[in-house]
């Protein structure tokens, strides 16, 4: 599945967008599935292959090790987290194994650089890792889902954590910082227990998230989907979640196909929210 995930950043500084794509089911020797990322930068032709990277996680300097199964950029996103005026690129490998919990997941961020993204001071985020909310258990795909925001100065990240609490699901986010980039301070995790609504099995809140300036206040807001999310007895209908003020206790809207405005009607296995983007 080569472009299985992709994103723009401006990954050299320059003034043309650069192009990430995730391959997770790329075969490394006889390890099915290990995953690898390429990137191709931008010029005044457009794409090229000249300059070309490619990761994965036995590129010298990038966190953890092949491994069969790891699925090292299912998702990924692109944003400035240390305001250097270089995109880093955030890879998800949700179903890598952390210690001896399979399919915890993790997220590893290469730093931008004038050559594009670089192994150098890149770094694997987790939910066991010091400080960041959460605790790494079997099957919770921490990183099946990312997305950076564009808004402030420092860009911020949402993780989908879609396994969660028995695949009710969550997400985390970590604050964009200026030094070093995302931060563990404050970073916060959210479920739908956080926006008033009930938390079920199969909900698999944060399968997808997006950011962006929903009501133009300058800060980032996510919006989150639940496609599992059961209505009035329809089973799988699905919703979106959107929630503001991320920096405070979240306030929320819910949206479905029942939601006044919004066309048609909730019916079983609908799954709305499988897919978002803004």
């Amino acid at each position: 599945m080569f472009g299985h995930a992709l994103v723009i950043g401006n990954f050299n500084g320059d003034l043309y967008g650069d192009l990430a794509f995730g391959v997770p089911y790329e075969d490394t020797g006889p390890m099915p599935d290990v995953g690898i990322v390429h990137v191709l930068l931008g010029n005044a032709s457009g794409l090229s292959s000249i300059g070309a990277k490619s990761f994965n996680q036995d590129s010298a300097e990038v966190p953890g090790a092949n491994e069969a199964n790891d699925q090292f950029g299912f998702s990924l996103a692109a944003g400035d987290f240390d305001g250097n005026g270089y995109s880093e690129l955030a890879i998800g490998v949700p179903y890598e194994d952390i210690g001896t919990i399979p399919n915890a997941g993790a997220v590893t961020i290469l730093p931008g650089s004038s050559t594009g993204p670089t192994a150098s001071g890149s770094k694997s985020w987790y939910q066991d890792t010091q400080f960041i909310q959460g605790v790494c258990s079997s099957g919770d795909l921490f990183g099946y889902s990312l997305a950076a925001s564009d808004t402030e100065t420092f860009a911020d990240l949402a993780i989908g954590v879609p396994g969660e609490t028995n695949t009710s699901g969550a997400i985390n986010v970590l604050w964009g910082g200026p030094y070093g980039g995302l931060m563990h301070n404050g970073n916060k995790i959210w479920a739908q227990s956080s926006v008033l609504e009930t938390v079920e099995l199969g909900d698999r809140f944060g399968w997808q998230v997006s950011m962006a300036d929903f009501n133009g206040d300058g800060n980032a807001d996510v919006a989150v989907s639940v496609p599992g999310e059961d209505l009035g007895g329809i089973i799988d209908a699905g919703a979106v979640h959107v929630l503001y003020s991320l920096y405070a206790d979240a306030s929320s809207q819910f949206w479905s196909q029942n939601s006044l405005g919004i066309l048609d009607s909730c019916e079983a296995n609908d799954g709305l929210g499988r897919a978002l983007s803004r």
